[in-house]
């Protein structure tokens, strides 16, 4: 059986200085990210497509939780 695993961004800069898109992630956004893709692989799920969106908060999320 296939699952969808769903993942929203994390933590991210309020949006004083910037444009939604450009938002980037804060520190903690970081260290949760990294911190869920830990569990992730400690868990051994696989992951066969990922979809993410053009935001910068999206794309260091991802990053993050791919290290």
């Amino acid at each position: 059986m296939k699952t969808i695993y769903l993942l929203r961004h994390s933590k991210a800069e309020k949006n004083l200085y910037y444009n939604d898109i450009d938002r980037p992630l804060t520190l903690r956004g970081e260290n949760d990210a990294a911190k869920i893709g830990d569990y992730f692989k400690a868990k051994k799920y696989a992951l066969d497509l990922i979809y993410c969106s053009p935001a910068l908060r999206t794309k260091q999320t991802l990053e993050n939780f791919l290290k």
